[in-house]
């Protein structure tokens, strides 16, 4: 088995040094840039591809996010020091 790619971290977009603004074009270069460094190694595509099945998965779960949702507000709630607790 081959070593493993380096993981590039995200791409820079090309800036503007007095606002930081950045345009349509230069985003366009940094996902061309990605997706061709991506082109070459087909492992980096087949992880990708695991990941958002797996994330695509768990944000569809409705009974996972009403759990996450539920726990949210019982943090919330513990933190402000009220309850909505349903009698």
């Amino acid at each position: 088995m081959g070593a493993a790619a380096a993981d590039p971290g995200p791409p820079e977009l090309n800036r503007r040094d007095e606002d930081g603004y950045f345009g349509k074009d230069d985003i366009k270069r940094a996902v061309e840039k990605v997706t061709f460094e991506f082109a070459d190694d087909d492992q980096s595509w087949k992880t990708v591809r695991e990941n958002h099945k797996k994330w695509r998965s768990f944000l569809l779960d409705r009974i996972a996010q009403d759990n996450l949702i539920t726990s949210l507000v019982k943090e919330m709630e513990a933190i402000a020091g009220i309850s909505s607790a349903r009698k």
